[in-house]
């Protein structure tokens, strides 16, 4: 973390919150994050990574959400 966050709920708040508020918002996944503390620091990271339920009807079809909503698009 350097010299810039020097708590992890600074990190958390500014830096991680953010970019997985993103990737929710922004993609066909949501990821969920966790952490894993070992008496007071935290030794692991869990990501989460987990398909949207409208991403998974437009894949069986061949077509990804994504691209059917770029060629819908005027």
């Amino acid at each position: 973390m350097g010299n810039k966050y020097k708590e992890i709920s600074s990190l958390k708040r500014f830096v991680i919150a953010p970019a997985v508020e993103q990737i929710n918002t922004n993609t066909d996944f949501n990821i969920d994050i966790s952490f894993r503390k070992c008496k007071r620091e935290i030794r692991w990271v869990r990501l989460s990574f987990n398909q949207k339920q409208e991403a998974k009807v437009f894949s069986v079809q061949g077509i990804s959400y994504r691209a059917y909503a770029a060629a819908c698009s005027f």
